[in-house]
């Protein structure tokens, strides 16, 4: 995991055992290297910014709870609490755009948000299916909101801090909304990146890229996937459980209209010129200079890049 300091060409790394390195981009030279203060058995989860427009702190998470605040010019921790340990290992966390809370997701389903300024528990709440808590993002449109996918269901949930519901749902499993069944293959979204107000991008266990319009849902596609998965999809957009769901379903040859034609070939081609990754999609960017790239990320080790 790095992250990027404005005004210096300096990007602070950190490894899964707590080491944290600064590397100067130009010379590719470590400037500085110290270990965050962990438990031999405990491993890093994921770091961020400390605080908006503060480019020499950050805030790291570990698996068995630890949120740490860490200046990188002092080799004391800033502050260290601890999430509960009964609500499982933490696998996901993220914070909102400013950087005034941190969210964190568990192995077992639990959802807590954290206050970084008073660095205080602020809500928590367990999702519906209790399964693990794949990944978690800001709302980039709401600050009150996060989108949250759930390991072994096909889903991208949109939930909303203060009242612990979700409001919006993503759903692209061969059954209803809401309704559990076996699956064939690993399910799950794993990595999820939202892009303004209308356009998501999801990445899958099952090594598909989906394309998401949440207010056109017909303008969405699959970017590429495995062959096996490759079929034609319809989009469409209804209210269950008082949830609104965007959902991708497959559609008979017969009943193809041009719409889903069309948009299926549109992901198709894109996957031709960039075949679909052969592992779970871990993590995502964008990145917008002359031209605008989507960068994706296996477990494999594998990276793509997406014009």
């Amino acid at each position: 995991k790095q992250w990027y300091q404005r005004r210096v060409a300096i990007r602070p790394g950190i490894t899964r055992n707590g080491s944290l390195h600064e590397v100067g981009v130009k010379e590719l030279k470590v400037y500085a290297a110290r270990n965050v203060s962990l438990d031999p058995e405990d491993v890093v989860i994921d770091m961020a910014t400390l605080g908006a427009g503060d480019e020499q702190s950050l805030v790291v998470c570990s698996s068995e709870g630890k949120i740490v605040g860490v200046d990188v010019r002092s080799p004391a921790p800033i502050f260290k609490v601890s999430n509960k340990a009964s609500q499982g290992a933490v696998s996901a966390m993220c914070t909102d755009i400013n950087e005034h809370w941190l969210c964190i997701g568990t192995s077992k389903g639990w959802i807590t948000c954290w206050d970084l300024r008073f660095r205080l528990p602020i809500t928590s709440w367990q999702h519906d299916t209790g399964g693990s808590i794949l990944a978690i993002k800001p709302n980039p449109i709401s600050m009150s909101s996060i989108y949250v996918s759930v390991d072994n269901s096909p889903e991208v949930g949109v939930w909303n801090i203060e009242s612990s519901s979700r409001e919006r749902m993503l759903w692209y499993g061969e059954h209803e909304a809401f309704q559990s069944a076996p699956l064939s293959v690993p399910n799950g979204i794993s990595s999820v990146l939202p892009l303004g107000r209308e356009v998501i991008v999801t990445g899958g266990m099952d090594h598909s890229l989906r394309f998401w319009n949440t207010s056109t849902p017909n303008r969405s596609f699959v970017l590429a996937a495995p062959p096996e998965l490759t079929t034609e999809r319809s989009y469409g957009k209804k209210i269950v459980k008082n949830v609104e769901v965007i959902y991708a379903e497959s559609v008979s040859p017969m009943f193809l209209s041009s719409s889903v034609t069309h948009n299926t070939q549109k992901g198709m081609s894109l996957s031709g010129t960039s075949p679909a990754h052969h592992h779970t999609i871990t993590d995502m960017t964008y990145s917008k200079t002359t031209q605008s790239f989507l960068v994706t990320v296996d477990m494999g080790g594998t990276m793509k890049i997406w014009k």
